[in-house]
C-alpha cells in the first residue's frame, strides 16, 4: 500500500478512459495497472487494444507477476508517464 501522506494518489476505474496527455498535464508521473483490467478480454477487444496503446506510450518501470505458491494475485505494472506525451 502506498503512503498517502507521501504520495498524491488518484484512483480511476480504468486508466484508458483518459489520455496519457491528461495524466501528464495533471502532474501524474506513474500509473499502476492490474492484469485484472488489461488482460481481461481477448486481444481484439477495444479495451485490450486501448491498454496495448497505453503500454506503447508509457514505459513499464516495474512489473510484479504472481509466483505460484508464494505470491498470488494479478500481475501489477507500474508505468511511467512520459514528459512529452501527446496522446
Amino acid at each position: 500500500m502506498l503512503d498517502r501522506a507521501r504520495y498524491k494518489i488518484t484512483q480511476e476505474a480504468r486508466l484508458i478512459t483518459r489520455s496519457v496527455r491528461s495524466y501528464r498535464d495533471e502532474g501524474v508521473q506513474y500509473l499502476v495497472v492490474s492484469s485484472m483490467t488489461f488482460d481481461r478480454f481477448d486481444p481484439e477487444h477495444n479495451q485490450t487494444r486501448s491498454y496495448q496503446k497505453l503500454f506503447a506510450l508509457c514505459p513499464v518501470v516495474q512489473e510484479f507477476a504472481p509466483i505460484p505458491g508464494r505470491r498470488p494475485g494479478p500481475t501489477i505494472r507500474i508505468l511511467r508517464v512520459p514528459e512529452g506525451a501527446t496522446e
